[in-house]
């Protein structure tokens, strides 16, 4: 789990600098369909995503099998029972990171749950 997330971590970092910079330039550019172009090629242009993702993959399905084979403390029926409800729930507001709130709010439930 540690490898995992200093892959995600450190890649991630990185992850954010390069959307952050691409985002800056579309507002910079006029917001256009022009920079709209410019801003989804940069997105496309490296691999740093997926290999971002690949660790974050890693450390949910080791976290996962922990909490499946009772090294952690969490009740599995925590897991199948927070994160896909709150996602549901947010999912009509289309909030941007709809998916990394349901996230934290899981984290959060799972931490009074221990």
């Amino acid at each position: 789990m540690f490898a995992a997330i200093v892959i995600f971590v450190s890649i991630g970092i990185a992850h954010h600098v390069k959307y952050g910079l691409t985002e800056y330039v579309f507002i910079k550019l006029g917001r256009d369909d022009k920079a709209k172009a410019l801003m989804f090629d940069m997105f496309n242009s490296a691999p740093i995503t997926r290999i971002c993702y690949v660790g974050y993959l890693v450390y949910i399905f080791t976290l996962m099998a922990a909490i499946v084979s009772g090294v952690a403390a969490v009740p599995v029926w925590a897991v199948i029972f927070t994160v896909l409800p709150v996602f549901i729930v947010l999912v009509p507001f289309r909030i941007i990171g709809t998916l990394h709130i349901a996230g934290m709010v899981t984290m959060l439930a799972w931490i009074f749950l221990m």
